[in-house]
């Protein structure tokens, strides 16, 4: 929670912090719902997932992120549409992600 007081001290407003989940959900969270059975949308988000847990020194933060990969290859699968062709190269988008994720 965030707290704002007013120049004699008063509190004026309280309201919740935005976590790096929220930022993070709300970035992804979409294109997962609407993108989910286009393999280069999905391709592309587990790339972006990846590419942002480079670095990253916050264990927790790269959980989540791992998390956020996961789910979007699951919504992938359960689409169902996808040839062999394409399950592969979202294993390998994913298998890529994980490991940047892994090693940040």
């Amino acid at each position: 929670m965030i707290a704002r007081h007013d120049e004699a001290g008063l509190l004026r407003v309280i309201a919740p912090a935005t976590t790096f989940e929220d930022i993070v959900a709300s970035g992804v969270d979409p294109i997962r719902r609407h993108g989910a059975g286009h393999v280069d949308v999905v391709t592309a988000v587990l790339d972006v997932l990846g590419r942002a847990g480079t670095g990253c020194n916050d264990a927790g933060r790269r959980r989540v992120l791992s998390r956020h990969a996961a789910e979007v290859r699951k919504a992938f699968e359960a689409r169902g549409k996808g040839s062999a062709r394409d399950l592969d190269m979202i294993d390998t988008a994913f298998r890529c992600a994980v490991e940047r994720l892994a090693s940040g």
